[in-house]
């Protein structure tokens, strides 16, 4: 395995627990214990913050699957955007679970090394999310 895939792996590695509902289980071993995650809206985060926030959506949103394409490594740096597609089936943002199939997309850029993640920088799509939850206008 080559270095740009062990890194690519790595990157992944964090989505793919968050939409299995294993964040909470294996984030310490995915993630390094300075990391720091650089959100929409100026959400910031440390890693027990990331992993109790990320836990929280696997709650609300237990059927997660996501895509990742396209996927760019340069270095120790992966850009990914990401598709994930879920049903909502718990309180979330306030939103009592309301049985609806959604899609949230955005894109992350994580910086990998010595095969865990050290810092994320996330573009997710949070106001197309609040309008599928009914909390804003969607423009439907």
């Amino acid at each position: 395995m080559t270095d740009r895939t062990e890194t690519i792996d790595a990157a992944l590695a964090v989505s793919r627990a968050i939409a299995a509902r294993e964040i909470a289980t294996r984030g310490a071993d995915l993630l390094d214990p300075a990391f720091r995650y650089h959100g929409a809206a100026g959400m910031e985060l440390d890693r027990d913050g990331y992993i109790g926030f990320m836990a929280g959506l696997g709650e609300a949103f237990p059927d997660m699957a996501m895509s990742f394409e396209p996927v760019i490594a340069d270095g120790n740096r992966v850009g990914v955007h990401w598709l994930n597609r879920f049903t909502h089936q718990g309180a979330y943002m306030g939103v009592e679970p309301t049985g609806r199939a959604m899609a949230l997309t955005g894109t992350f850029i994580r910086e990998v090394a010595n095969g865990v993640v050290t810092e994320e920088w996330d573009t997710t799509d949070i106001f197309g999310l609040a309008g599928q939850l009914g909390l804003i206008p969607n423009g439907g």
